[in-house]
Order: C-alpha cells, then structure tokens, then sequence
C-alpha cells in the first residue's frame, strides 16, 4: 500500500530500496460512498472500508477484519504548503548597561545561529 496526495505542490521524497518493485494495481469495484466513508470490494471475498476522519482502511476477507491500518488513529498528514516569504527585520535598541545594539532577526523561528548581534 502506498499513500499520498493526489496533486502535491512538488512531489515528496521517497526513500529508494523501500519497495522492491512499484504495487500492482488491482482493479476494485467502488460501492457505498459518503463524506466520510468508501466502501469496495474485489471479487466475491475481499473487501475494505476507507474511513477519512481518523484516517483508517479496514481489508475484510469473507466479512472478517483480516487487517486495519492506523487502528490507533495515530497516522499523521503533513500537507504541503507554499513557503512563506521572509523579511529581514532589523531591530535597534538602547540599554544603558550595556550601550547600543542591533540585532538582525534572520528567521520567525530564532536560534543563535541566525542572530547577528553588534555590541557597541
């Protein structure tokens, strides 16, 4: 099984070596369908149920739970989003204990590696 978006900003990484060869795709027949849930069998015997909120898919052989994926709920989706445009900000300050300084905020997101402090 292999999961993921249908048409991503760019394409994700995928580690090589993972899958020996790309899934067969085998066709199955689309039955019940709402918001939340579709439900497909192929055949007589194999079926699944895809639940979206949790995201879960239930594979049935004959009516019995044969396996379920993320049964916990604890799968989780980070979507893609487009960056964000940054600005430098330059911010000024004046202590009377340590004198004038300019700090360079680099990133939202500050460590000490992306700030440029000048002590006058």
């Amino acid at each position: 099984m292999k999961i993921n978006e249908v048409s991503p900003l760019k394409p994700r990484y995928e580690v090589p070596d993972v899958l020996v060869a790309e899934p067969e795709v085998a066709s199955w027949q689309l039955g019940e369908k709402s918001e939340s849930v579709l439900e497909g069998s192929h055949g007589n015997a194999m079926s699944f149920v895809l639940t979206a909120q949790p995201f879960r898919l239930d594979i049935l052989y004959d009516g019995q739970l044969v396996t379920r994926v993320n049964s916990r709920g604890l799968m989780n989706f980070e979507h893609l989003r487009t960056k964000k445009k940054l600005q430098n900000a330059n911010v000024a300050t004046e202590d009377p204990q340590i004198g004038s300084r300019t700090i360079k905020l680099v990133s939202p997101f500050v460590t000490l590696k992306d700030i440029d402090i000048k002590l006058k």
